[in-house]
């Protein structure tokens, strides 16, 4: 039997016109089906809520993965996020809770219906920070240098285990920047594809740590 991940939104707590979010639905939706690392996804309409049903995917471990079989899962992802971005689909929450390794397979999964939405009370991108760009961050909104960024640190963790040292305080430091001016040097890694992030990572990483300020745990 199939097992599904459900989740109600009330239609008032997204952001957007209707239009755009019925447009982004219909997407979603058309994508799930038609690229592989994509769980199914279908929407339901009940009054004043929406149903979104994904396919669950189970997290496997992954400890006993080789470097190699890590390298080719994430090329293999590389070029569903490529169709997302070649459709002019931004996720907007690229990270390690949202990408999950299982039966040989990366899936992305959590393909919110909107990208501007009510949480807590406050209406909030729907992102995760740190992981978001810094032009994002001015501009208040979310594109596909956020889903680019969020793909950068994915890499770091799944391939070597990196995290940033100190999320909240790295996050401040960009803030800060951006009061002061600071020149973006995000496009270190949002100007690269998807696949070159994984196969040029050790190639930018030390240029990226330097220039984002940041310092790794392991």
């Amino acid at each position: 039997m199939q097992i599904y991940k459900i989740k109600i939104y009330q239609k008032s707590h997204l952001l957007s016109i209707e239009e755009t979010i019925h447009s982004r639905i219909n997407s979603i939706v058309s994508l799930s089906k038609q690229l592989a690392h994509i769980p199914q996804v279908s929407f339901r309409i009940l009054g004043d809520k929406i149903e979104y049903r994904q396919e669950y995917v189970k997290r496997e471990p992954l400890k006993h993965l080789s470097e190699t079989v890590k390298i080719e899962s994430l090329l293999s992802l590389g070029v569903s996020l490529f169709e997302l971005e070649k459709a002019g689909f931004v996720h907007g929450d690229i990270n390690f809770k949202n990408v999950i390794f299982s039966k040989d397979s990366l899936y992305l999964i959590d393909l919110e219906p909107d990208l501007l939405q009510v949480k807590n009370g406050r209406q909030q991108c729907i992102c995760t920070m740190p992981y978001i760009a810094f032009d994002d961050m001015e501009n208040k909104e979310i594109t596909i240098k956020t889903d680019k960024l969020g793909w950068y640190f994915f890499v770091a963790r799944f391939l070597f285990d990196k995290k940033i040292s100190n999320p909240i305080e790295w996050m401040k430091k960009r803030i800060e920047n951006i009061n002061k001016n600071v020149i973006n040097n995000d496009r270190i890694i949002t100007d690269l594809s998807y696949s070159n992030i994984v196969n040029q990572f050790n190639v930018i990483d030390e240029i990226v740590s330097r220039e984002l300020q940041i310092t790794w745990r392991y």
